[in-house]
């Protein structure tokens, strides 16, 4: 055989391979980028769910905070009006303002609170049994 057709045949075969190897390598390279973004999204997907549950949550906090203020301000009106506070309705309160302290509020229910506290127990004239 002529060495030319030798060279030509050696040509082509060397450009066919170098395109089979550029064909794997970018389906390689491909299939990895895809994988990539894949996972990114996965995770960001992920990321806008836990904001989304933070957000949710924090809402469920600030309407339980604002909940239990305002049974701060109604018990503290009903029982300075009645200027005593039983001891029940203390110990409940107490429960109440720790929730509500514990939750962040820390406002005019604070005073509202301590006035409770020092109210009595029973009324002035109460018959003591």
């Amino acid at each position: 055989m002529d060495s030319a057709i030798i060279v030509a045949i050696i040509t082509s075969c060397m450009a066919l391979l170098g395109v089979i190897f550029t064909a794997v390598f970018n389906a390689v390279i491909a299939r990895k980028n895809a994988k990539e973004a894949q996972r990114l999204t996965e995770e960001t997907r992920q990321a806008l769910d836990n904001a989304q549950t933070a957000k949710y949550e924090k809402h469920i906090e600030d309407g339980v905070q604002c909940l239990l203020r305002a049974e701060i301000i109604r018990s503290n009106e009903k029982y300075t009006a009645r200027r005593y506070c039983p001891v029940y309705a203390k110990e409940s309160l107490k429960r109440v303002y720790k929730a509500y302290h514990e939750l962040g509020g820390n406002d005019v229910a604070t005073h509202l609170y301590e006035e409770c506290m020092e109210l009595p127990e029973r009324k002035e004239n109460e018959n003591e049994n």
